[in-house]
């Protein structure tokens, strides 16, 4: 790629005239990468405006998502398939000069390098990072290496506003309020005829990995005091053997665990569900809430990490307890009119967090943070930045 030159404007003011902005996105673009910022970072990648920003991001397999391929200005960067050769690859390629912004919600050995790295070589393009999980963190370590992250970032973001508003002394550094996980209305959307009272037995769905956060133990509990109705629960993780034990020796038929699977897998599941049952005691922004919410379905979750894409009594319930939680349900699976009444505000109240509206909000991001970086105004090419949808929040924590 040819260097990067500033025009100048009419009173010697330095303009960013060359386009487009190159941005790399540190995250996998492989069909089989269910990784959350994996999924994040390619749904963003796809919405942004082409005429404003080249894309690029990493192919670890050898079938990347089958929407990246043929997009304008999206480019996938092979990698070896030996893993130590294909570290080494990643780190290499985020320093050579073809970026003009990294842009990740990633925690891993590859940005901890490059960000431990950057200073040394001189590296002073932005790199923009979103901590996408409260407080407490899942272990010491993990805290630690969110802190370095958040600090080393040239703008750091909070994807929710509990985490936002928690106190600096954690991260070291104010958080700014970007949301930066959506939803994609073309997959996730109600059924086109829901089985209204046609099945006597209410389906209960829930998706995340098998980790002792997500508490999928609780919800084999709930489908034990529950064996009229059938619970699902979609993903895999290290919990998963375990529970298959426990759901054989209870004779426990009203439960199964299909396993990871596609987004338009997931959503046939949640199109096919009555209640969305949400155990887990720490997250940031569920994307998987959002997405069964734009199913139809009302959302049960606990208030312990703030999910503000319920509102209690409304689109679910925000629980406090796991007899809360238990409570609620039993209310949910009884009274169908209810059950329908949140599901179809649960689906409107997904609207508000589509996937270009998030794009929209990343899109001002980047140029704020590059001009900013350049000192200097933006000449922007005519035909970009057209309003696709209203923009969601994106404002000081």
């Amino acid at each position: 790629m040819p260097p990067r030159s500033e025009d100048q404007g009419s009173a010697g003011e330095r303009v960013w005239g060359h386009w487009p902005i190159r941005v790399l996105f540190p995250v996998y673009a492989d069909r089989s990468s269910y990784q959350a910022q994996d999924v994040n970072g390619r749904e963003v990648a796809l919405r942004l405006d082409p005429l404003l920003f080249e894309r690029s991001l990493f192919l670890r397999g050898r079938e990347p998502d089958p929407r990246l391929a043929g997009r304008e200005g999206l480019h996938l960067i092979c990698l070896p398939q030996i893993r130590k050769v294909r570290g080494l690859t990643m780190l290499r390629t985020m320093f050579r000069p073809c970026w003009d912004v990294v842009v990740t919600g990633k925690i891993d050995t590859i940005q901890l390098l490059y960000l431990a790295g950057r200073g040394l070589l001189g590296d002073r393009r932005p790199y923009l990072h979103t901590v996408e999980n409260s407080n407490p963190r899942p272990s010491r370590l993990f805290d630690t290496l969110a802190r370095f992250t958040a600090n080393r970032a040239d703008r750091a973001f909070a994807i929710s506003r509990r985490i936002a508003e928690t106190p600096e002394g954690w991260c070291g550094c104010r958080l700014d309020l970007l949301y930066a996980v959506g939803v994609d209305p073309a997959v996730f959307h109600p059924a086109r005829t829901p089985a209204i009272g046609q099945r006597k037995r209410k389906r209960v769905v829930c998706c995340g990995s098998f980790q002792p956060r997500k508490r999928p133990d609780f919800f084999v509990d709930m489908a034990s005091r529950f064996r009229d109705h059938d619970f699902v629960w979609i993903g895999s993780g290290e919990l998963r053997s375990g529970l298959e034990e426990r759901v054989k020796a209870e004779r426990l038929g009203n439960v199964s665990f299909p396993g990871s699977m596609p987004q338009d897998g997931i959503a046939k599941q949640f199109r096919e569900s009555d209640v969305f049952l949400f155990p887990s005691v720490h997250e940031g922004f569920p994307k998987v809430l959002v997405e069964a919410m734009a199913c139809g379905l009302p959302g049960l979750a606990f208030d312990c990490y703030g999910p503000e894409a319920i509102v209690d009594g409304e689109t679910g319930f925000v629980v406090g307890t796991d007899q809360e939680m238990e409570d609620r349900l039993r209310e949910l699976l009884a009274d169908e009119a209810l059950r329908l009444r949140m599901g179809q505000a649960a689906a409107r109240r997904a609207l508000d967090f589509t996937w270009d509206k998030i794009a929209k909000n990343y899109e001002r991001v980047i140029l704020e943070t590059v001009r900013g970086s350049k000192g200097g105004s933006f000449a922007v090419p005519a035909g970009a930045m057209q309003e696709k949808s209203a923009p969601m929040p994106c404002s000081k924590g």
